[in-house]
């Protein structure tokens, strides 16, 4: 009986001792050699490394506190940035980015400094995003993709600052603009599913005779 009393309390204390672990999260990047760095509203951005990278809650344990934002950057292509899962559970978040690189029309007289308006642009959204200044935030989106239509990354950007605003139409629109002129990117796939059954489009589509 003590055997047995023993072993269900070691049951019992099992989850409390798993959840110890705490949250984990892992960046990859194609190509690798991109800064991963840690974005909090009103604080100054630290470096948490070069991708890949893995990031877990014992040695930083800011980065799960909070609101809270990565940013991945490398030279020649355009920023891409993470939302930290916010939850009470230990977890494992893995993410895998094709980082988009910078590509401008021939016919561009002034390649370079576009190229640097376009990541400058970028940098500032994300910085913008990450205070919380959402109206500045989609006004300078905007224009840059009135200036870079062709840029999924900004549609992409343009999705994630509306479905952080609960804007499930804006953003699934925005998602499916990206997914057009980069049909291959899982991220963006994946937040269109949700998006789909979260607005009840996936539902609609199965009723239908």
């Amino acid at each position: 009986m003590r055997v047995l009393a023993v072993l269900v309390f070691a049951l019992l204390l099992l989850p409390y001792v798993v959840g110890c672990a705490g949250s984990s999260m892992r960046i990859e990047t194609f190509p690798e050699g991109a800064e991963v760095m840690l974005l909090r509203p009103g604080q100054t951005p630290v470096v948490l490394g070069s991708s890949p990278v893995t990031i877990n809650q014992t040695a930083n344990p800011e980065v799960f506190t909070g609101a809270a934002g990565v940013r991945i950057s490398k030279a020649g292509f355009l920023p891409e940035s993470v939302l930290v899962p916010q939850t009470r559970f230990s977890t494992t978040s893995v993410y895998s980015l094709k980082l988009q690189q910078v590509e401008l029309p021939e016919s561009c007289s002034r390649q370079g400094a576009a190229a640097s308006d376009l990541a400058r642009g970028v940098a500032t959204v994300q910085g913008l995003i990450a205070n919380k200044d959402y109206i500045q935030a989609e006004s300078a989106l905007r224009s840059l993709v009135n200036k870079f239509p062709d840029v999924s990354v900004l549609h992409d950007l343009l999705g994630n600052l509306y479905y952080i605003q609960k804007d499930v139409a804006r953003a699934l629109a925005a998602y499916r603009a990206s997914n057009n002129l980069e049909p291959n990117n899982s991220q963006t796939t994946r937040m269109i599913d949700k998006l789909s059954v979260i607005s009840g489009e996936s539902y609609r589509k199965e009723k239908q005779p």
